[in-house]
């Protein structure tokens, strides 16, 4: 993402927190410091008085695609791994029934004439 930031004139400065919260999060909402981290990571934007001139409607809406943005593309990473789990699975079925044997029945032996077995 620092990447970015060069690339793009006038976009908000982005950072990923990945072990700490984020500092301004932290002074704002002090309660959430001794709770339970539910997630990986943390994604911060800064904007300041240059984004907000025009109204809080256009910032607000390019932080909602980029929510949306996110969950598409987890979702498409969560169906790719289930797809691909779902074929080993197949696979691995397929080899089982393969390698299962028939079942033997009770034997019956059958005399033929000549004392043949």
């Amino acid at each position: 993402m620092p990447t970015t930031n060069r690339n793009v004139q006038n976009c908000p400065a982005t950072v990923y927190h990945d072990k700490d919260r984020a500092e301004q999060v932290l002074k704002e909402f002090p309660e959430i410091k001794n709770k339970k981290r539910s997630s990986n990571g943390e994604v911060s934007f800064k904007l300041d008085a240059k984004h907000l001139k025009n109204g809080l409607e256009q910032p607000l809406s390019q932080l909602v695609g980029f929510r949306m943005f996110l969950h598409f593309h987890l979702h498409a990473i969560k169906i790719n791994l289930h797809s691909r789990m779902r074929k080993r699975v197949q696979n691995m079925e397929l080899i089982i029934m393969q390698a299962r044997r028939d079942e033997e029945g009770p034997k019956t032996y059958k005399e033929k004439h000549g004392g043949e077995t």
